[in-house]
């Protein structure tokens, strides 16, 4: 049974920052309140979309877009009062973790819409800062640096280059786009903007298209068409990701757009955007990018129509049903799973199907590092409706699964590794059950001796460092940095033969897991701090902790990934009696 706070299946997911404030000064000219507006709008009005709070970007990944200096500067509050005008903020600490969140939630974007075909930060499309400076209300280029950190990430998975496009419909020209990448061939910059608007120096991207001031649907329609026309053209290898800027600004009601262009002729601009994209089955990050309406209400009623027409062309990527005929659908695959099951169940595998599991099994073991690219939703779910067809004594399934991501698996991993980093703290948290035997014996102690000593060779930390020791066995309580972390419990009523029930759900999660090219560590490293999780959770006090697991990609550059455990051979455990 999994547990979450809202059982609905949510299509695209989304980004928001909204909740880091910046402190600007009254009768400040940037509508700083939209953000928010935007948020509570798709919550109230599109249920369909998951919201996450946006994750914060590191040094190391603004530096793939910016210099060391800037980057410094920004974070250590050492920019000069003329590049504070240029941004248009002043500095302050919220203000570079803002900046930090926009820039990490269309990192989060991008890794979403590669893996579900579409996905959005709700802010966004900082297209005006350079690599070594900021303007425009930009302080960092958050398309820039997603960018570069997907084609390293992908590169690094698939060991092949990642071509980018970027569609910038923002009113202004993407100028700190089109410098940063101006000598790079693998990233396509379209800008199509005012002529005669900000910025006045513009930059040359791979395609400007001008527009001139009081331009109207027709005409903006019809140069989006010959820009993307373009664009394909322009293209022997087509990107195999796109980032749209889909700014609200060039709206009749913004005060600094100086087009007019309606919110139909938006709307229709985003559909032709994300209908090119889907044709070409090209993933599709989107960032708000401007919207200055003399109502502000105005731009977020553009905004919140392009997250229709997201969710719209998310539909037709995954060829799922519109709205909330989408519920359910893990189980309705499960369904369907279950009865080709009956129907083939006393047929035999096929070559192929019996090497896929075999591949599955062999394959898995306990993963110690996970990349941060998300797991979509629907793909968990589908493991757990797989893996609910474990066998269990009379049909109890005895199984709980708390599932947990984001903001909910980030605060339970600060909770534990509070107590767990005070020694005081930590004495007072005890299993509720042994999970190991109170007296070890040989052979049981001999193998636990050397995995031990092997996970620990393989990160080079000696057997008298317990620091360090400390260190590696308390990243368990983050999950190994796995996007989505699971708390399993069982009923206090059941006895070990559900407990016996309970561990083949686990082994087919795990398995499941493999079969889609995800990875997983089981833990029992949870049990200690059972109270902190429980409460964390919500769980009725009539169930116990049996476990935890972290689910996601294994990091394949990770050293202690490479440790692959013995097993003994079949004659060692085995006795056959005839």
């Amino acid at each position: 049974m999994s547990q979450e706070a809202d059982a609905t299946i949510r299509p695209v997911q989304a980004f928001h920052s909204d909740h880091f404030v910046l402190p600007l000064p009254q009768g400040h000219r940037f509508p700083l309140a939209k953000y928010r507006l935007l948020r509570e709008a798709v919550e109230g009005l599109l249920p369909e979309i998951i919201l996450h709070e946006a994750p914060v970007a590191s040094d190391g990944e603004l530096a793939l877009a910016h210099t060391p200096t800037y980057v410094t500067a920004v974070t250590e509050g050492l920019l000069s009062a003329a590049q504070q005008r240029e941004i248009g903020f002043p500095w302050t600490q919220r203000m570079v973790e803002r900046s930090r969140r926009s820039v990490g939630a269309t990192i989060a974007s991008a890794r979403t819409a590669l893996l579900e075909g579409v996905s959005a930060n709700l802010a966004g499309g900082t297209h005006h800062a350079y690599s070594d400076k900021g303007g425009g209300y930009c302080v960092f280029n958050d398309v820039a640096v997603a960018a570069r950190l997907m084609q390293a990430e992908w590169h690094r998975l698939h060991r092949a280059l990642l071509r980018v496009a970027v569609i910038d419909l923002d009113v202004h020209q993407g100028n700190g786009t089109a410098a940063i990448f101006r000598d790079d061939p693998t990233v396509f910059t379209l800008s199509m903007h005012g002529a005669k608007n900000f910025p006045f120096r513009k930059e040359a991207s791979d395609l400007d298209v001008e527009l001139p001031d009081g331009c109207a649907d027709a005409e903006y329609l019809d140069a989006l068409d010959r820009a993307l026309d373009v664009l394909w053209a322009r293209h022997d290898s087509m990107p195999k990701l796109i980032f749209y800027l889909a700014g609200a600004d060039p709206h009749e009601g913004d005060r600094l757009g100086r087009l007019k262009i309606t919110s139909e002729g938006l709307a229709q601009r985003d559909r032709r955007v994300f209908a090119a994209a889907h044709d070409r089955r090209i993933p599709v990050a989107i960032s708000m990018a401007g919207g200055y309406g003399r109502v502000i209400e105005d731009t977020v009623g553009v905004q919140l129509n392009t997250m229709r027409e997201a969710m719209q062309c998310w539909r037709q990527w995954n060829n799922r049903p519109s709205r909330h005929a989408a519920a359910g659908g893990a189980e309705q695959r499960l369904e369907q799973l279950t009865a080709r099951t009956a129907v083939n169940a006393i047929e035999p595998p096929t070559a192929e199907q019996t090497a896929a599991v075999d591949a599955a099994i062999t394959s898995r073991k306990s993963i110690r590092a996970f990349l941060p690219t998300p797991v979509p939703r629907t793909t968990t779910e589908e493991i757990l409706a797989i893996a609910s067809r474990a066998p269990s004594g009379t049909n109890t399934q005895p199984w709980n699964v708390y599932v947990l991501t984001s903001g909910a698996k980030a605060e339970l991993s600060r909770k534990i590794l509070a107590a767990y980093d005070d020694p005081e703290e930590a004495s007072t948290h005890k299993e509720e059950y042994a999970y190991y035997p109170t007296e070890w014996r040989s052979p049981f102690i001999d193998r636990r001796r050397k995995i031990g000593w092997d996970l620990y060779g393989l990160l080079h930390i000696g057997k008298t460092d317990k620091s360090r020791m400390h260190d590696q066995h308390g990243r368990n309580y983050s999950f190994f940095d796995a996007p989505v972390g699971f708390i399993f419990t069982i009923d206090r009523v059941m006895q070990q033969g559900s407990w016996m029930d309970f561990g083949m759900f686990l082994q087919n999660i795990m398995i499941a897991a493999r079969a889609r090219g995800l990875d997983t560590c089981p833990q029992a490293a949870f049990t200690q701090f059972h109270r902190i999780i429980m409460e964390h959770i919500g769980a009725p006090s009539q169930q116990m902790l049996v476990c935890g697991m972290s689910l996601g990609y294994a990091d394949p550059d990770a050293v202690e990934n490479k440790l692959v455990t013995e097993r003994e051979p079949v004659a060692g455990f085995s006795r056959f009696l005839e």
